[in-house]
């Protein structure tokens, strides 16, 4: 890894040894990471087919692992597996079609987008505004001073694994009250006889209704439990993307149920539909591009997810793989890390999709921040100033490390986000 990351961060052989140590590790997600990164660089025939046999190779260790496991649902032998196997083979990657959103009416058109957004913007001292080639970005109003709390945001929604949290608001659940036998659950238990519990009861209803009541019940209460253990495999934040989908699902049919209207895919459902996605250009020059995503992720999560859904729910028509992997491009493109001071482990770190919080778009020398803490304030996240703006400048924050190297960096924002940075930074130390 030292290779990689400080010397040479092409070097394709380094990326395989990460890659066939993680599989030692039965660490499949950093595995998967390390093939992914190999595909953007020029590859000798040799090269590539040897990437195509190690990932496919991965691919089948990791399901054989998957399937030993009792704590985990698995669909063995079933046409999703097929899929998969049949979709590693032939390299490991699927398709993700681009298409420039700009016509007038679309849902993630930039005149809706802002129109959408702009009200939960918080503060006056930043608006909205169309930025050609980045879609939307965050704008200032007036000059700012360094420091100062530019936008307020609690996402959409949010998750983490650690077992302490709110399944609502990520808070820190209290002890239990006093009289307890020890060992008692801390919190408040679901008033729907399920698995979550709740830092109040406030927490508690309002997860029934946006999004938990129609799950509630599902694999006998125990679905979340279930969903976590098998996310709690993967080590970076994309091993949250299922238990945000359970949560979009849930809010999908919350609205679905009100309205009296047909399930609508997830990802496209209000307000996650205005959101971009990993696969909209931002040029109408784009053209199609392939998105390194690993196919057997979707195939896996659906599923998973389709083993712990009762029949009436899973059969609806809207739900499908490709749900999955439209929800996933949602996820990629606007999910935003949250920390706990007091809580270390990678379980305890959580994840929110954010509203107007996703439309700061990336620089290499940002100067905006976000800062969160979940034991003090929940899921919610501030941003603020890192340096004095001026009137009209975009604001930015780094969604990648500026301290690795621009070949790194380029490699990582390409793969993940399917852009090029153009930052300032980045100009600088292109030849």
């Amino acid at each position: 890894m030292h290779v990689h990351q400080n010397l040479e961060p092409t070097n394709v052989k380094a990326l395989l040894r990460v890659a066939a140590a993680a599989e030692e590790m039965q660490v499949f997600e950093e595995a998967r990471l390390a093939y992914v990164a190999c595909l953007p660089l020029p590859l000798t025939p040799a090269e590539r087919h040897e990437l195509k046999e190690r990932s496919y190779a991965g691919h089948l260790a990791k399901q054989r692992h998957y399937a030993e496991r009792k704590d985990v649902p698995f669909v063995a032998r079933d046409e999703v597996e097929k899929k998969a196997a049949a979709t590693a083979l032939a390299g490991g990657v699927v398709h993700l079609k681009g298409s420039f959103r700009a016509g007038s009416g679309d849902p993630r058109d930039p005149a809706a987008v802002i129109a959408m957004m702009t009200p939960l913007l918080t503060e006056s001292c930043v608006a909205l505004h169309a930025i050609e080639g980045k879609g939307v970005g965050v704008v200032a109003t007036r000059d700012i001073p360094a420091g100062t709390l530019i936008h307020t945001e609690t996402p959409l929604l949010a998750v983490s694994m650690d077992g302490e949290s709110c399944y609502h608001c990520l808070r820190r659940l209290p002890a239990a009250n006093k009289g307890a036998q020890a060992g008692a659950p801390r919190g408040v238990a679901c008033s729907g006889g399920c698995d979550r519990r709740y830092c109040s009861s406030d927490c508690e209803m309002a997860a029934a209704a946006l999004y938990h009541g129609p799950l509630c019940g599902q694999a006998g209460g125990n679905a979340v439990g279930k969903m976590e253990t098998y996310c709690s495999a993967g080590v970076t934040a994309s091993s949250r993307f299922p238990l945000l989908m359970w949560k979009m699902l849930g809010w999908a049919l919350t609205q679905s149920r009100k309205a009296g209207t047909p399930l609508l895919p997830p990802a496209d459902a209000p307000p996650f539909v205005h959101l971009a996605r990993i696969s909209d250009w931002q040029t109408p020059d784009a053209g199609d591009r392939i998105m390194p995503a690993n196919a057997a992720n979707p195939m896996r999560t659906w599923g998973i997810m389709r083993t712990l859904l009762d029949t009436a729910i899973s059969n609806e028509p809207a739900l499908s793989i490709g749900w999955v992997s439209s929800c996933i491009a949602v996820l990629g493109a606007n999910l935003l890390g949250l920390r706990a001071r007091g809580r270390t482990s990678f379980l305890a770190m959580g994840a929110g999709l954010m509203g107007a919080g996703s439309m700061f778009n990336h620089s290499c020398v940002p100067n905006t921040h976000d800062v969160s803490d979940m034991d003090a304030t929940g899921s919610t996240v501030r941003f603020y100033t890192q340096r004095a703006v001026r009137k009209g400048e975009e604001l930015t924050i780094a969604y990648f490390d500026p301290g690795y190297p621009l070949e790194s960096r380029q490699m990582f924002l390409d793969a993940q986000y399917g852009f090029k940075c153009t930052c300032p930074k980045c100009t600088a130390q292109s030849p």
